[in-house]
């Protein structure tokens, strides 16, 4: 019984050597004091297949303290291995986590440890045994397989969107590597058939724009030509209505100027008969002064008489007395009469200096008439000189006419032919802008694939405005009319 206690536990001492040294499982295994995983106490043990896997080979360089492992740890997994590991310690679940640590030469390695806890009876946690497994290539086999699916999702979800500018250009898989080149070979031919279509959009395009501009260049003319000719017309009415008022204004100017000369030879009539009266009245004054010459010298032998009378009556004394009072009576009216006399031979000078001046206006008068009669004479001139006219603008009217009647051509082809071409241009324009819209949903490079603005440019906003409607009458012919054309 002893031998074979003996025996079995020889068989579990060489299992568990073999355990720790050949079995390509790192093990590692601590022991609690308390039930206290932190505790400095804290029994650990890294097995050499452990070490080994870390680039060490004994416990000098790797010793059996849980910083040894810890301390390697990558800084973004260190937090939730703590986690994981303490939440293992104490609920008792597996601990099972996939992590980063640093081996020998300072590289990181994927690895995934998995142990469980042996309780006391108290139930506290004393023992945690595990392994460590290397799962670094199986993890950066998943990292690239998940890397290209994510670029594969992104260049699809691009494609999706129109964006034919992406292509897998990152490593791939060994297996992913022919779906690699699938893909991009889809992505370049389809790019190429994008592009072979924006060409031939651009094609269409060109001689769009080419239909478009003509078109144009035809409308501009029309409407130069529409509005050339109803300004013409509308010239040609204002020519006619004044030249009909020329004739007559010149009718009744003709008339107005016969009336002024009718006039202005009374007036130089009456201006003569104002002359002759004004003589008439020089020599009446001449006259009057006579008369008033000699009304002063009666004055003055009066008021001698009247002197004479006085000294008589002195000399008869109180007898006299009655007499020398008429006496003075008779000087004092002398006196008077001459002083009367003399303001009649004043007022009749300047009745005479009035005279000459009135003659002098009248005979200015009569001169000025003589000269209105000169310029009536040159009205006449005048008139004859705008009837001249009058018949010049008749002649330029029809010449005018003539040059509204070929405009009325010409316009009425020019419409003809900008109705056709825009009929052509939208045509085209249409199955630009469908072609167009279809190929602007893929992006091929650095720009759209489709045109962006080729409308735009197939049909140039010109700012040409609508034919006038006064001339749209003038274009308009009777069907007949249209068979020669």
């Amino acid at each position: 019984m002893i031998q074979v206690i003996g025996r079995d536990r020889q068989r579990a001492l060489e299992w568990h050597d073999m355990l720790l040294t050949t079995c390509g499982v790192g093990l590692w295994d601590a022991v609690f004091p308390n039930g206290q995983a932190l505790h400095p106490d804290t029994i650990w043990t890294w097995s050499a297949e452990f070490r080994k896997m870390l680039g060490f080979t004994n416990e000098r360089d790797f010793p059996n303290v849980a910083e040894s492992w810890s301390s390697r740890l990558h800084p973004e997994d260190a937090e939730r291995v703590g986690q994981v590991f303490a939440t293992s310690v104490d609920t008792g679940v597996p601990y099972d986590v996939t992590y980063r640590i640093m081996v020998r030469d300072g590289s990181y390695r994927w690895v995934r440890a998995m142990g469980g806890v042996i309780r006391d009876q108290n139930g506290r946690s004393r023992r945690f045994c595990g392994s460590l497994i290397d799962v670094h290539v199986a993890k950066s086999l998943e990292e690239q397989q998940r890397g290209a699916v994510e670029q594969i999702t992104r260049v699809a979800d691009a494609m999706a969107a129109g964006d034919l500018t992406l292509m897998l250009n990152e490593d791939f898989p060994d297996g992913l590597s022919a779906l690699k080149d699938s893909l991009n070979g889809a992505i370049t031919n389809m790019r190429s058939m994008i592009g072979a279509v924006s060409e031939s959009a651009r094609l269409i395009s060109s001689g769009s724009t080419e239909i478009a501009q003509a078109s144009e260049d035809l409308a501009r003319r029309t409407e130069t030509n529409a509005a050339s000719l109803e300004q013409t017309a509308a010239s040609a009415r204002t020519m006619d209505e004044r030249l009909h008022a020329s004739v007559h204004s010149a009718n009744r100017t003709v008339e107005r100027a016969d009336e002024t000369i009718a006039t202005v030879m009374g007036g130089r009539a009456v201006a003569d008969e104002a002359v002759q009266a004004m003589g008439r009245v020089s020599d009446s004054a001449k006259g009057i002064d006579s008369v008033i010459e000699g009304l002063d010298k009666i004055a003055f032998q009066t008021r001698v008489l009247a002197m004479n009378a006085a000294v008589e009556a002195g000399r008869a004394g109180d007898a006299g007395r009655g007499f020398a009072v008429v006496a003075d009576l008779v000087s004092a009216l002398a006196m008077r009469a001459e002083e009367e006399a003399k303001r009649a031979r004043d007022q009749l000078t300047l009745t005479q200096t009035d005279i000459a001046t009135a003659v002098g206006a009248v005979t200015k008068v009569d001169g000025a008439l003589v000269d209105i009669t000169d310029d009536v004479q040159q009205v006449h001139q005048l008139l004859a000189t705008m009837a001249t006219d009058n018949q010049a603008q008749s002649a330029a009217i029809t010449q005018v006419s003539a040059a509204i009647a070929a405009m009325d051509r010409s316009t009425q082809q020019n419409a003809a032919m900008v109705e056709q071409t825009s009929a052509a241009a939208r045509s085209l324009a249409s199955e630009v802008g469908k072609l167009s819209e279809q190929a602007s949903r893929f992006r091929t490079s650095g720009q759209s694939a489709g045109m962006d603005g080729l409308m735009t440019r197939v049909l140039p906003s010109s700012g040409i405005k609508p034919l006038p409607a006064a001339v749209l009458p003038a274009m308009v012919r009777p069907a007949e009319e249209w068979s020669e054309f």
